[in-house]
């Protein structure tokens, strides 16, 4: 294999493994904020925001891989996850036949244990039956370039082995931590009552709306022109064709003598009576749609223009939180809202000149799952709150006279993996189906 491979998939009527290039870049931080969440009972009753579009009741017949995987991206849409991320089925066996899933194991890591976790529950379910593992974190991250058992510990030897034993898995990490109810938004539950802000909203270019196309053309020419843009590809606005604005003005242009107007004469100023056509169109259909225009204009000289559309801002989904109280409280009181809500019993806490985190006020926080700091670090807020940060990430923060709370990596993702349970039942709504959550999943970090 040549290529760095992320995933290992097999595709239906073809007898091999996809190989998948990754693409990674690294997160940039843009400041910005959108308000949502107004609501400070929101997550009371956990994901009561998110929408359900599709659930499996026919007969109680249990789901194939395929049905449970789509139920998966209408929880946490893949797009959502950062461009640096590798998401979704990761790993796929061969089956001879489609199975359906039986049961499901919900896991933060992937590790030897998990693993052999769901092998067990694999060998309970009849020939037909698979066990899915869902594992937050991706089991296959940085590119490979060779695939073997090995000594049986690494993640490569550990995808061998859950192929060997038909173990299909499935990733979502940042595209749970981005979607409106995720993961972020339940460590927001944590901090307290009060409204939340996202610090870098997720944003999106829809294919058939990467361009805005301009043609001014003469009166009598707009509907053939619109339904010519149209054939072309242009005009496409979800379920809508020849979508189009319309104004009304006047062009004005004097042709040289070489010139051939069809309105008014050459060398001398012509004031012609025109409409401003404007559409979208993907990148594409652009040389057809300029064929077109070339075509089916009248005049000697086209006058278009092009322009390319900025991402549209998906309210409610993006990386981190802003928390805003609403009540001010202290840093003791956070701490122990923060430790309560996660299940853990320590904190590493960092506070500016070092004063006594009950005299420190805290009306806003700012938080991250995972390794979040450059996603927060710029944040307008008291605490910056996430699993863990460097050194000197930590003394930056101090410096801006910011408190810093950090739980260890995972403990800002474990926790959510029971109402992660508790909303894919309810999209499965099938009690054939069994969802457990790992019991030998951990953080590799232990006090001594």
């Amino acid at each position: 294999m040549y290529h760095f491979v992320k995933s290992l998939v097999y595709r239906n009527k073809r007898k091999y493994f996809t190989p998948i290039v990754p693409t990674l870049s690294k997160r940039k931080f843009k400041p910005s904020f959108i308000k949502t969440h107004t609501n400070p009972k929101l997550y009371s009753t956990p994901f009561t925001t998110m929408s359900s579009t599709t659930n499996i009741k026919e007969n109680k017949k249990l789901p194939t891989l395929q049905e449970v995987t789509s139920l998966l991206n209408q929880i946490a849409p893949l797009h959502l996850a950062e461009s640096w991320d590798n998401v979704g089925l990761l790993v796929e066996p061969y089956f001879t036949s489609s199975p359906s899933i039986k049961s499901v194991l919900l896991s933060n890591d992937f590790s030897k244990h998990v693993l052999d976790e769901a092998i067990e529950l694999n060998k309970k379910e009849p020939t037909s039956s698979k066990t899915l593992l869902i594992v937050y974190h991706p089991v296959l991250f940085t590119g490979v370039k060779r695939v073997t058992y090995g000594n049986g510990s690494t993640p490569t030897s550990l995808v061998v082995k859950a192929l060997s034993h038909e173990i299909p898995i499935y990733c979502p990490h940042t595209a749970l931590d981005s979607v409106e109810g995720g993961i972020n938004d339940w460590l927001c539950g944590g901090i307290g009552e009060g409204t939340s802000e996202i610090i870098q909203p997720y944003s999106s270019t829809k294919p058939t709306e990467a361009f805005k196309i301009v043609v001014f053309c003469p009166e009598d020419n707009v509907d053939t022109m619109r339904e010519a843009l149209s054939k072309a590809g242009a005009g496409i606005i979800g379920n809508y064709e020849q979508c189009t604005f319309n104004i009304s003005g006047f062009g004005t242009f004097i042709g040289n003598e070489k010139s051939n107007p069809v309105v008014g004469h050459k060398q001398q100023l012509e004031k012609a009576k025109e409409i401003r056509l404007e559409t979208i169109c993907s990148k594409s259909a652009l040389p057809d749609v300029a064929k077109v225009i070339k075509e089916t204009h009248p005049y000697e000289e086209p006058a278009w223009e092009i322009y390319a559309l900025q991402p549209k801002v998906q309210l409610g989904c993006g990386q981190g939180r802003i928390r805003t109280l609403k009540e001010k409280t202290t840093l003791s009181e956070v701490i122990t809202r923060i430790k309560k809500h996660l299940g853990i019993s320590y904190l590493r806490v960092a506070v500016p000149n070092n004063e006594n985190p009950d005299k420190v006020s805290v009306s806003k926080v700012a938080l991250c799952a995972g390794s979040g700091y450059s996603v927060i670090k710029s944040a307008k807020a008291d605490v910056l709150f996430t699993g863990e940060a460097r050194h000197h990430d930590v003394l930056e923060a101090l410096a801006n006279g910011k408190s810093v709370i950090l739980c260890e990596h995972s403990h800002t993702e474990r926790g959510y993996l029971k109402f992660f349970k508790e909303k894919l039942q309810r999209k499965l709504d099938n009690e054939n189906l069994s969802v457990f959550i790992s019991q030998t999943d951990a953080d590799p970090l232990k006090l001594f």
